[in-house]
């Protein structure tokens, strides 16, 4: 009983975190992000440089999968009415956090 208990909080803590980071990616709007600045996106999220042609360490960091994952929910998101909007993002969030919580807990 006792591993099931420490399971619970490791686990809980490393979801958490993933959540929080997963959130507070998805309402930063892309000029915000690193790969905008680094010019590896634009505005819209849409990608001017492949992997291939990153020459900096920074580069590759700016651009992970996570990242893209996020990117292209965002992108999804933006194509339902009002979805680029930071209160769709916002929402958009909150549902999610509506969803892990009703599914987990």
């Amino acid at each position: 009983m006792n591993s099931d208990l420490e399971y619970l909080t490791e686990g809980a803590v490393f979801d958490t975190f993933m959540l929080y980071n997963f959130l507070s990616r998805l309402v930063q709007p892309f000029e915000k992000t690193d790969a905008f600045k680094l010019g590896i996106i634009d505005k819209e999220g849409k990608i001017l440089k492949k992997r291939s042609e990153f020459k900096t360490d920074a580069e590759r960091n700016a651009l992970t999968m996570f990242d893209l994952l996020v990117f292209n929910l965002k992108k999804l998101l933006g194509k339902i009415p009002f979805g680029k909007t930071v209160i769709a993002s916002y929402v958009a969030a909150l549902w999610l956090i509506k969803f892990v919580l009703i599914k987990f807990f």
